[in-house]
């Protein structure tokens, strides 16, 4: 059913709960008595900011005093609701504006943290829809880091505010374009920004190396490039157009075309080639 149904004490007892439209059940205790099925919608449990998705949400399913065992969770299978099984691998569309620009692949369990049933959910992967631009974006979310892959032929916005974006992936393989709207974003991991066929940075924001490898098609920057002991590979060249707008110590290569440097750079004290 829908909304949230408040009943005495609750048992399991076979056959299928269905919960759709965010509905619940709240109940005194639950017990699970014999094996279960436990459909959910899982575009109504992937919901919140991708920072939080990555981190893993929990829906609550069932509210109750006590806390299910590990044998009572073992009972339970986790449906859509068509009666398809769901654990890991399942993929739902990421939908900004007025249509879809990604899609995101979830990992899902049953849990009973934090007493009665929830459903957990894991944000593993964000497929980037070709011609299509995702936005991650720290403004709302709990965590400012993003560990799951991104891959795909889609473009990436990313928005820090006035504080920082961590990338950990090394997989991240998309070839699309990246711009940094504001704040600064942080490799957490070497090919952070994937095979992006240009990097674009808008004025006060930043990509810190932080010690990484990355390579890159082309560099549009009015912003910062912080090499932070890494090392960063141009293979089409590009423009950097602010004062200081390429820093730290690190290595910048140009493998192909040309770098146009507008503006003085004092604060580059790595190599270049």
């Amino acid at each position: 059913g829908t909304g949230v149904q408040a009943i005495g004490n609750l048992t399991l007892n076979g056959g299928t709960t269905q919960f759709i439209d965010g509905s619940s059940i709240t109940s005194g205790t639950l017990a699970v008595a014999q094996n279960s099925t436990i459909q959910v919608t899982p575009g109504d449990v992937t919901t919140g900011n991708l920072l939080d998705q990555d981190e893993g949400t929990q829906r609550k399913l069932i509210n109750s005093s006590n806390t299910l065992s590990a044998e009572d969770l073992a009972k339970l299978i986790l449906q859509d609701t068509q009666g398809q099984s769901i654990a890991s691998g399942v993929e739902v569309a990421i939908n900004q504006g007025d249509g879809t620009v990604a899609t995101g692949t979830y990992n899902y369990a049953l849990s009973g943290l934090g007493g009665g049933l929830s459903v957990m959910s894991q944000l593993v992967k964000l497929a980037l829809a070709a011609g299509k631009t995702l936005t991650i974006d720290t403004a709302g979310a709990t965590s400012n880091s993003l560990s799951a892959a991104i891959t795909g032929a889609g473009n990436l916005a990313l928005n820090a505010g006035g504080g920082t974006l961590t990338l950990s992936n090394v997989a991240n393989n998309y070839t699309g374009t990246t711009v940094i709207n504001g704040g600064t974003v942080v490799a957490g991991s070497n090919n952070a920004l994937g095979n992006s066929s240009l990097l674009t940075t808008l004025a006060g924001s930043a990509f810190s190396l932080n010690g990484k490898t990355q390579a890159l098609g082309a560099l549009t920057n009015a912003g910062t490039i912080d090499l932070s002991g890494g090392t960063l590979t141009l293979n089409n060249g590009g423009t950097s157009s602010t004062a200081g707008g390429l820093s730290g110590n690190g290595r910048l290569v140009v493998s192909g075309g040309e770098l146009t440097l507008s503006k003085a750079n004092a604060g580059l004290a790595g190599s270049t080639a």
